[in-house]
């Protein structure tokens, strides 16, 4: 067992890697997979743990999976603030990649739907 949750090894990956401490940052990273793993095989696959993988993958640097990931998470429902890169900051060096722009708007799509369905005001980008 980890005495973090995967959101919160997630963070602390980002913030080692963000001070430049690569030796925390491989360490945290390694519990993080670790903790993914452990997740993944026992079949849970909503929508927060689909956006740690998405985190896990971009600090690892491989995008593409990163956004695999993230499009699952995005197209599961997941709604997060108008920018998902301000929620989630592991995905800010993606800003601006089609293909992430394209899985923000759907996500927006989304959100703007629901907020009909209340009778509010749609959201913008």
């Amino acid at each position: 067992a980890h005495d973090f949750g995967d959101r919160e090894m997630a963070d602390i990956a980002f913030a080692y890697r963000r001070t430049g401490n690569q030796t925390r940052f491989d360490e945290a990273m390694t519990a993080l997979r670790t903790a993914n793993e452990q997740t993944f095989s026992q079949g849970m696959r909503g929508a927060e743990f689909l956006m740690v993988m998405a985190a896990y993958h971009a600090m690892a640097g491989d995008p593409d999976l990163a956004l695999e990931w993230l499009a699952q998470a995005v197209d599961g429902g997941m709604i997060v603030s108008t920018r998902i890169s301000k929620e989630y900051p592991y995905f800010s060096e993606l800003d601006g990649d089609p293909e992430y722009e394209a899985i923000q708007s759907r996500m927006i799509e989304h959100l703007n739907a629901e907020r009909q369905k209340l009778g509010l005001e749609p959201v913008s980008t």
